[in-house]
């Protein structure tokens, strides 16, 4: 019995410590989901509502002052705008990102303010099963929540506007929503207010309630080279969407210029999806960048980017910090290469790396314009950087950074080497614009040693 009574125990105490478990979990996976959606860890990008919607039963209702629809502060007029309001009144309706609710008011001259607000919306009559507010906001295109026009007090009637029939969790005969389009900025569709306000359009052949075009910006962050070792550069540029845009980017223009010219060089284009706070790189592929053709000056070339958004929207050129961000050395990088003698190698015996004869530097003829090619030596000033692994040791005075060392490996097997060569001009201490070669040499077991033996 007593067994059985531990047994029962033991199950009972596993159970609560898996139960423990798990709440543990729950708690810590709220905590962090809280965390990463708190509003205090991505930063507010309000985008303004311009336009009017109208309703059958109370005519025009205006999003923004006097009909503002690109969002300059000047009334454009024309159809869809009501009549000019006392220049005190100031309302309007803002969509907030990253949280993509909708707030503030907008103006009927029938019935005044209707607020967007959570402050105004308490006791909104139908919820969403599962949701716990009846804040106005945009959900997969989408717009739920509610609406309310507030100048209702001792009218009989409550100014409740229903944005979409999923507010109340069915969509029965009377379908409507009210749709944003990420892509255009565009509202579409009918919002719902019983009693008085009846249906609302918010689009029509000749009004409509859109988001103000908004200017896309974007940081140049970098610019680096594919491959140093080549005569025609090929730059890649590095660039950030800014978390602020509310629309993702499209497309892009990048702009090179060589420094000290007015008119661009050469210039890219291309579609390309980013989303908001994203970075990406781009290749360049435009004419090839060249040198000055003056013995010991570099090249500069500076690089500058404009994106365009799906709302059509162009941002201004933004230029890379920092000048010169491209530098086309006057000289042309070396050829690596290199052999070794003999080309048997075994433990022991002295081994001769070669790069003469083999490397090729470059020198810049200005009479002539062009490169004119001669063996990589130190005495031109070309720098030399070996590295041979594993176990090389370099012998009779050598080095690693000989021209041609000569090398002795102890041991048999597989060994790497490596030559860097920095032509002369080039900073020996930045190993990433060297150009370099590797190779594999097999250093072969040791013959074995004959020996006679006596019957």
């Amino acid at each position: 019995m007593k067994k059985k009574k531990y047994y029962k125990f033991r199950k009972l105490e596993a159970f609560f410590a898996v139960l423990f478990f798990v709440i543990s979990l729950s708690f810590i996976f709220s905590q962090w989901n809280y965390n990463r959606n708190s509003p205090a860890q991505a930063s507010s990008h309000p985008v303004k509502i311009v336009g009017a919607a109208w309703s059958g039963s109370i005519g025009w209702i205006s999003f923004v002052p006097n009909c503002d629809k690109d969002g300059d502060g000047l009334s454009d007029g024309g159809v869809g705008c009501p009549p000019a309001l006392d220049p005190v009144i100031t309302y309007g309706i803002l969509l907030d990102t990253p949280t993509d609710n909708l707030s503030g008011k907008a103006w009927s001259d029938s019935v005044g303010w209707i607020s967007f607000n959570i402050a105004d919306l308490a006791g909104c009559p139908d919820i969403f099963p599962g949701d716990v507010e009846c804040q106005p906001r945009i959900v997969g295109g989408n717009v739920l929540g509610w609406a309310r026009a507030l100048n209702t007090s001792g009218g009989g009637w409550d100014g409740w506007i229903s944005l979409s029939c999923l507010n109340s969790g069915v969509c029965g005969t009377s379908y409507y929503q009210v749709l944003f389009s990420l892509a255009t900025g565009e509202f579409s569709g009918s919002a719902w207010g019983d009693v008085v306000i009846d249906w609302v359009s918010f689009k029509g052949p000749t009004y409509g309630v859109t988001t103000a075009p908004t200017t896309p910006t974007v940081t140049a962050n970098s610019v680096s080279i594919l491959d140093y070792c080549v005569d025609n550069r090929t730059p890649v540029f590095v660039f950030t969407y800014d978390s602020s845009n509310y629309y993702p980017m499209t497309s892009y223009e990048i702009v090179v210029t060589k420094v000290g010219d007015v008119l661009p060089f050469s210039s890219i284009s291309g579609l390309l999806s980013v989303s908001p706070g994203e970075s990406r790189s781009i290749t360049y592929t435009g004419a090839p960048l060249d040198r000055s053709g003056v013995v010991g000056i570099d090249t500069g070339y500076n690089w500058s980017i404009k994106v365009t958004n799906t709302a059509g929207v162009d941002s201004s050129f933004t230029d890379m910090a920092g000048s010169p961000d491209v530098l086309i050395e006057f000289n042309k990088r070396p050829v690596v290469d290199f052999t070794w003698d003999p080309l048997l190698v075994f433990p022991d015996i002295d081994i001769d790396f070669i790069s003469g004869g083999f490397a090729v530097c470059y020198d810049y003829d200005a009479i002539a314009g062009n490169d004119l090619p001669r063996d990589c030596t130190s005495v031109d000033g070309d720098t030399f950087l070996w590295d041979i692994v594993p176990g090389a040791t370099y012998v009779g005075g050598s080095s690693n950074a000989s021209a041609d060392p000569v090398v002795n490996f102890p041991t048999s097997g597989t060994k790497i080497a490596q030559l860097n060569i920095w032509g002369v001009g080039f900073n020996t201490l930045d190993v990433g614009e060297s150009c370099q070669i590797i190779k594999t040499l097999a250093v072969r077991k040791p013959a074995p040693k004959f020996q006679e033996q006596r019957p």
